[in-house]
């Protein structure tokens, strides 16, 4: 540092009196004094461009003093340069100062990451070297933007900065001068470089600048390029960035909201009141948004489950208006997402069928399994069902043992979800030949596994219960066992307080079991026994085949029937109606096939009982509703 500072400071020792001898000389001062002048000689100073570095032969010294370059021939220059020895090449014919010797690093840089050119083969070339030994000299003359790329390119070319320290000691030194895209962007670039080794120090710098100056931050694309890069480093940065997005919402344009809202959804970032704010000058917005705008606008929503209903109608009214444009891949997309939403619009969905019966042969098999767990998802029904379904069928038959286990159960319960499942997809799961893939799944705990047996359940319980025509073997006892679920669940405030009713309403508890898993997939929130009385029986002693094992050995008397209490979450319907989602729906379905009086409790309506004495009076009345619906049949 101390020689860094006597460089800057050289000025101060030179001499300005032209003269060749070091003779004294005799000049007048002000007021007439004489003063005498030590003039020392002059020095013959020698550009660093035309200095022998070792390694450098003389013939190859050049004698090019007075050639300069001027700035747009040298900008030419740079751009059509193609390789690397090309671009060192430069110093042997031009003088090269400073601000031209970064600009030449910055182009090697790019040259070398384009053309996977070997780094450490250019920065120990003498060309090289003489090119830095010139930038060093003189690296206070860089502009700020210039130090920024070329500090970049050093660490590109080299991520230890073993050679290039002086470059990130002149950017500690201007950190303050810099202005806040320069940092952004210098922040951005270190949070985003793995292969970096030693840019933490310097990142956290920049960060605590970034969080004393976030109030200079006027421009969209550098906050969300913050957010999406440094803000995981920092909570109060992001906090700060996302109140001054904030601030800016009224003003983004659609494609500034589209690239917030990736950026917030890349860092899992659901900040609300600054999604609502978004949502609400977007929904406003009176122009036809582009289709590729609206998928990822989509997607961002559903990987921050947030939904706006005025801004999904603006999409799905904006995606309806483009129909015909759309493509198979943007299909896909935007299904997906509005399954994950829980969100569906009539309209755009019959459209949607429409287009995928009109271009059958642009959807690939693996397109069209993805499309129809989105339907099945949603507990969509095309109207053109039969259409629609003979084209999945003839695509996708013939090709079930080529699909990976998990997709080939995805589709399988979809179909099943949707009531048009055939016997050869059954067989195609349930089958012996499946049997070993099954138990190679019994032991994955992750919530993919999780799921991929459950689905495998469900499956087995379709079989069962709704396909008569299936006369296969179903999954063998040790499988379902091996399939069972291990952890029991926590349960959810509604199913805590429903369950305290049931225990007002039943009483003895040896009449009635809570949290029940099945053999079919599903659990039940509570089951009992009635006897010809409609009176709780108590019910460990009888044979429960519908559980994984059952406690009793007696067969069910006569018009003793079980009762099952469904408790219905708020993620378990659409977001825009009372509709259950198609999985839950067939849960209704497969427990009243299994001879269950099904007893519902959504959350809508629960809530609307504040008392206890009105829960209680609601539970008994559902009870009353189901017991006389079954016996109306």
């Amino acid at each position: 540092m101390a020689a860094q500072l006597m460089h800057r400071c050289r000025w101060l020792f030179s001499v300005v009196v032209p003269a060749a001898s070091a003779a004294p000389t005799c000049m007048l001062a002000p007021w007439g004094r004489k003063v005498i002048v030590r003039v020392l000689p002059r020095l013959s100073v020698r550009p660093l461009n035309t200095l022998n570095i070792s390694g450098l032969k003389d013939n190859e010294q050049t004698q090019t003093d007075n050639k300069h370059l001027s700035s747009q021939n040298f900008k030419k220059f740079l751009s059509v340069a193609t390789t690397p020895e090309e671009v060192l090449d430069f110093s042997k014919v031009y003088h090269v100062d400073a601000s031209k010797a970064s600009h030449i690093i910055i182009k090697l840089s790019k040259l070398a990451a384009a053309g996977n050119e070997d780094t450490a083969r250019i920065i120990n070339d003498k060309r090289f070297e003489l090119l830095f030994l010139s930038l060093s000299q003189n690296i206070s003359q860089i502009l700020n933007w210039t130090l920024v790329g070329l500090l970049k390119s050093c660490y590109h070319l080299d991520s230890t900065m073993e050679k290039f320290e002086i470059v990130k000691q002149e950017v500690y030194y201007r950190l303050k001068n810099l202005n806040v895209k320069q940092i952004s962007s210098l922040a951005s670039f270190l949070a985003s470089s793995k292969q970096i080794q030693d840019g933490g120090n310097l990142l956290t710098d920049l960060v605590i600048n970034l969080e004393l100056r976030w109030t200079e931050i006027e421009d969209v694309s550098t906050i969300v390029t913050l957010i999406s890069q440094v803000g995981q480093f920092s909570p109060a940065l992001m906090e700060r960035l996302e109140n001054k997005a904030l601030q800016l919402a009224e003003s983004f344009t659609s494609q500034e909201t589209r690239q917030m809202m990736q950026a917030l959804a890349l860092q899992n970032q659901r900040c609300l009141p600054l999604l609502r704010a978004l949502s609400y000058y977007l929904a406003q917005n009176r122009s036809e948004l582009h289709v590729d705008t609206i998928v990822d606008l989509l997607f961002a929503c559903g990987m921050l489950n947030f939904s706006h209903s005025r801004l999904l109608e603006k999409l799905a009214s904006d995606l309806l208006a483009q129909a015909p444009k759309i493509t198979p891949v943007y299909v896909v997309r935007y299904l997906r997402s509005f399954a994950t939403l829980r969100w569906f619009s009539l309209p755009l969905f019959d459209a949607t069928t429409q287009y995928i019966l009109t271009n059958a042969d642009q959807f690939s098999p693996l397109q069209l399994c993805s499309i129809m767990l989105s339907f099945a998802h949603l507990n969509f029904q095309p109207i053109e069902r039969d259409s629609f379904y003979n084209l999945v069928d003839q695509k996708i038959s013939g090709l079930l043992t080529t699909l990976s286990p998990e997709l080939l159960v995805d589709l399988v319960w979809s179909l099943c979800v949707l009531q048009q499942v055939k016997v050869p997809y059954l067989q195609s799961v349930l089958g012996p030949a499946f049997h070993e893939h099954l138990l190679h799944k019994a032991n994955d705990t992750s919530h993919k596994g999780q799921t991929f047996k459950v689905k495998i359940m469900h499956i087995n319980a379709t079989a069962l219960l709704e396909c008569p025509e299936y006369k296969c073997p179903s999954l063998p006892p040790q499988i379902l066992q091996a399939l069972a679920p291990r952890d029991p669940r926590k349960p959810t405030p509604l199913q805590s307080t429903l369950l305290w009713v049931l225990h007002e309403v039943l009483g003895d508890k040896a009449k009635w079991r809570i949290s029940v898993d099945t053999i079919y997939g599903w659990q039940l929130t509570a089951e009992v026994l009635l006897n010809s009385d409609n009176q709780p029986i108590p019910l460990k002693d009888f044979v429960a085949p519908h559980l994984f094992s059952s406690e009793g050995t007696e067969l069910l008397p006569p018009h003793v029937r079980r009762m099952a209490f469904l408790s219905w979450e708020f993620s378990n319907f659409c977001h825009q109606n009372k509709y259950l989602l198609g999985g839950y729906t067939m849960a209704r379905r497969h427990l009243q096939a299994a001879g269950f009086i099904v007893v519902e409790v959504p959350w809508y309506e629960f809530q609307k009982q504040k008392s206890d004495t009105q829960k209680i009076a609601y539970i008994k009345g559902k009870m009353s509703k189901a017991i006389a619906k079954e016996m109306a049949k």
